[in-house]
Formats: C-alpha cells, sequence, structure tokens
C-alpha cells in the first residue's frame, strides 16, 4: 500500500535515479530505481523504461531486454522508444537481424534518431549489406552523429559539397563503396 510518505520517497529515488544517469553511474541508478518501485507499487512505464536503459547501460542486455518486451506487450500502442531500445539492446547481444527490425519500426516513428540509425547502419554491415550501410550511416552523418561522418571518411567516403552529395572516392580501390548520393538513396 502506498502512502502519501512513501510516494514522496519514491519520487525522490526517481530523480536521484535520473542523476546518476545523467552521470554515467547506471548500477547506481538501478539500485534507486528499484527502490523506487518497491515503495510506489504502482506501475510507472517511464521509471520502467529508464530501468531498461541503465540496465543495458550496465551490461545487463538480457535483463533489459525482459523490460523493455514488458513494456511493448502491456501498451496498446507501444512508442517508438521502446522498439529503438530494444533494436539496441539486441545490437549489443549481436542478434543483428532483430536490431534490423525494431531499429526500423522506432524510425518509422521517430526518424531524427542518430544513434539509432547508426546502429542500424552498423547492423547491416554486420550482416554483408553494404548498401544499406552506406545509406543509413549517410543518414546517421545528415543528423549530425560525429560517430557515422568518422565511419564514412574512414571508408574514404566524403561528402562533395559542390555536386550535392556525390562521393569521392579518392582513397579507395573497392569498387563496391564507389556510389553516387542517388545510388545511396534509390
Amino acid at each position: 500500500m502506498t502512502t502519501p510518505e512513501s510516494g514522496t520517497l519514491s519520487n525522490l529515488y526517481v530523480e536521484r535515479a535520473e542523476v546518476y544517469y545523467s552521470l554515467n553511474e547506471y548500477e547506481k541508478c538501478v539500485e534507486d530505481l528499484n527502490r523506487s518501485i518497491s515503495l510506489n507499487g504502482a506501475f510507472n512505464p517511464n521509471v520502467f523504461f529508464l530501468l531498461a536503459i541503465s540496465h543495458r547501460n550496465s551490461g545487463n542486455c538480457e535483463l533489459a531486454l525482459e523490460i523493455i518486451n514488458n513494456l511493448i506487450s502491456i501498451s496498446e500502442e507501444p512508442l517508438p522508444k521502446y522498439y529503438i531500445e530494444r533494436g539496441i539492446t539486441y545490437f549489443k547481444l549481436e542478434k543483428y537481424d532483430l536490431a534490423i527490425i525494431d531499429l526500423q519500426r522506432g524510425l518509422t516513428q521517430f526518424s531524427n534518431n542518430p544513434e539509432a540509425t547508426r546502429l542500424l547502419a552498423l547492423s547491416y554491415e554486420k550482416l554483408g549489406d553494404v548498401e544499406n550501410t552506406l545509406r543509413y550511416m549517410l543518414h546517421a552523418s545528415e543528423q549530425g552523429d560525429i560517430a557515422a561522418g568518422k565511419y564514412l571518411k574512414k571508408m574514404g567516403i566524403f561528402l562533395d559539397s559542390d555536386d550535392y552529395g556525390l562521393f569521392d572516392n579518392q582513397n579507395r580501390s573497392d569498387d563496391k563503396y564507389k556510389l553516387t548520393y542517388a545510388q545511396v538513396y534509390k
């Protein structure tokens, strides 16, 4: 049974957990979220979502996946961020085919997520799909993902601003990377 005092204490644990999360102290975040849940007793999807992300970031991907699957199964209309988070978790578990399905589903509804777009590209790379790797890596780079830009540069793929997106592949001898902007976005 939740009392006003336990509800207030529960909220304080959530607030402190958010601070721990922002400091990348995920295990402390998990501890405080679990304390909040045990005090409150009421289901709060935002608390469970943060709990899932914190578990994943602390290396407990299986438990994170279990929590996210529960969030998706009990939601009438699961939020895109649930699919994106599950896709990221699948990526960390090296289940790239499942990561692609969930990342695409989440990005269809919430397209401006550079990290998820980059992980979608890397999932395609792990499965050997060069064309989709480049397509989504370019899209992540356009969204401002610095790691995606570095990936493209490392591959010798540079955007030629004079031609509005033709690739300059002067440092690559491998023809499979010689694609134009139009080919990537076909």
